[in-house]
C-alpha cells in the first residue's frame, strides 16, 4: 500500500499532502488541490474569533512533529497555520523552521498579523519553552490552545501559559 500512488493527483499534489497542504518557500504545490483539501465555508467570525473557531475544530487531532495536515497530525506550527488559513490568511511556511533552535525565520508571519499584547482570544502566542526552543499557541478565553507533545494531541488548557511570552500577534483579516 505504501508504494501505491494515485495517478490522478500528480507529483505536486502528492508532495503537497506530505507538506501538509501549504506552499513552501520553494514554490507553489498543487494549489487547486490544496484549496479543495482545506476548503471550508467562509468564516462566520472575523479576526481572532475566526482564528479561534478554526483552531477549536482541530481539538483532539493527534500530535505529529512537523505535521501540517489535520488528517495526519499537527505540531504547534501546524495548528496555528491551519487555523489562520481556515480563517482566511495567506499562509506560507518556511521549509525548515527553527523553533527548536530558538529563532523565528524571517517572513514566517502571514500578512494581516499585527503585533499585540497577546491578551485577546485568538491571539497567536510565541512562547519560550527553553533557551533553545520556541512554541506557538493560541490564546483562548480560558487559557491556551496548542499541540501538546506530552498529551499527543491538540488540546485546550485552562490558565496562563507555563512559559514566558516572547511575542504575540493578532489576525486582522
Amino acid at each position: 500500500m505504501q508504494g501505491m500512488v494515485n495517478p490522478m493527483l500528480g507529483t505536486a499534489a502528492r508532495s503537497a499532502v506530505v507538506e501538509g497542504g501549504f506552499r513552501t518557500r520553494t514554490g507553489p504545490l498543487a494549489e487547486a488541490f490544496l484549496r479543495h483539501r482545506f476548503a471550508l465555508p467562509p468564516p462566520r467570525e472575523r479576526g481572532g474569533s475566526g482564528v479561534l473557531a478554526a483552531a477549536r475544530s482541530l481539538l483532539g487531532v493527534r500530535f505529529r512533529a512537523q505535521g501540517r495536515d489535520p488528517g495526519l497530525g499537527l505540531d504547534c506550527v501546524g495548528v496555528v497555520a491551519v487555523a489562520l488559513a481556515r480563517a482566511g490568511a495567506e499562509v506560507t511556511l518556511p521549509r525548515d523552521y527553527r523553533l527548536r533552535r530558538g529563532t523565528l525565520p524571517a517572513l514566517a508571519l502571514p500578512p494581516g498579523l499585527v503585533a499585540c499584547d497577546g491578551a485577546a482570544p485568538g491571539d497567536v502566542l510565541l512562547l519560550r519553552v527553553s533557551p533553545a526552543q520556541l512554541h506557538l499557541a493560541l490564546r483562548t478565553e480560558r487559557g491556551l490552545l496548542h499541540a501538546d507533545a506530552a498529551a499527543g494531541r491538540v488540546v485546550e488548557r485552562p490558565g496562563e501559559a507555563p512559559w514566558p511570552l516572547v511575542a504575540a500577534w493578532r489576525w486582522c483579516g
